[in-house]
């Protein structure tokens, strides 16, 4: 893993780790807004790509998104309505 000289990396902890792929971006996204160094003070979104299964057409490419509040103690939230968005 690359070191970084201002920020530590910390998205592949075992915290993390038990977490789905929806959950894994809130998880960044608190991270990110909890960083003062890097956060932006007026909030802001993070997004996700990942595949899911569709009972319709089998696998199907989604993307997530996530609201960060910004420099609060206020935790990100995934968007669940809709809860999701076709890529393809």
């Amino acid at each position: 893993m690359s070191s970084y000289k201002y920020v530590s990396h910390s998205g592949t902890t075992p915290e993390a780790a038990k977490l789905d792929a929806v959950g894994r971006l809130v998880y960044r996204s608190n991270k990110l807004g909890a960083d003062q160094r890097i956060t932006n003070t007026g909030g802001g979104n993070t997004s996700s790509k990942v595949v899911e299964k569709d009972p319709l057409t089998a696998r199907t490419p989604l993307s997530f998104g996530s609201r960060v509040p910004g420099a609060t103690s206020a935790p990100a939230t995934a968007r669940t309505s809709p809860p999701s968005i076709r890529t393809n």
